[in-house]
């Protein structure tokens, strides 16, 4: 088998609250985190977006339909699942991320992507739902896990031809305007939370040595 260059890690948490009432005030947070860092909602509210929310078609999602969709399916469904997705020495785009997640076939069918560009690393963000706990032993987990990692790989392995395919000078021109986002970016007041926010991230394993 090929090397894979990528993760796909994953944490999930139980919609209830200690009394045993259904609940999606903790992903309902997590979202909105997600969206515009960390904070209260009245500082997340005055922020540009991290990224653009995908659906598991690819179509985009404004956040309040993103904060719909997690307040019906938390309070329907017992198990939030998170999921993040990365590849190394790479940029993929959210398709590209969310073709790698499709995949994996129907193990989760429906959910809600963003890629995150603000950080030092490609990744992006997934929040699905479920009925039933997952055995990340199983075969079948360990499957679906193993396909998308897979995909990934081939997704990277894409860009990469595609950026070492393309002239220099038009390389040039399209870093310009990433990099000018990324000056701007970095001087927004709020943004002193950054820190934090990859510091939180790098719990997951996702930073590259």
């Amino acid at each position: 088998m090929r090397k894979l260059h990528n993760v796909v890690r994953h944490q999930v948490h139980e919609n209830r609250t200690k009394t045993g009432r259904a609940s999606a005030t903790v992903t309902r947070k997590i979202a909105n985190y997600l969206a515009y860092g960390r904070g209260r909602p009245t500082q997340q509210q005055q922020r540009e977006p991290r990224g653009t929310w995908l659906d598991q078609n690819s179509q985009g999602r404004t956040h309040d339909e993103v904060i719909a969709w997690v307040e019906q399916e938390g309070k329907t469904q017992r198990y939030t699942h998170q999921l993040i997705l990365s590849v190394k020495d790479e940029w993929l785009t959210p398709e590209a991320y969310n073709r790698a997640l499709a995949a994996g076939g129907a193990f989760f069918t429906e959910w809600r992507l963003m890629a995150h560009t603000d950080t030092s690393y490609s990744h992006a963000h997934v929040i699905t739902f479920g009925d039933k706990q997952i055995r990340f032993k199983g075969e079948s987990f360990r499957g679906w896990w193993l396909t998308v990692r897979q995909a990934l790989e081939t997704e990277r392995e894409a860009a990469l031809e595609q950026r070492t395919a393309m002239p220099e000078h038009t390389l040039s021109q399209e870093l310009v305007p990433a990099t000018g986002a990324e000056q701007s970016h970095s001087l927004q007041p709020e943004l002193a939370t950054a820190q934090p926010q990859q510091e939180a991230e790098a719990v997951w394993g996702m930073e590259w040595e």
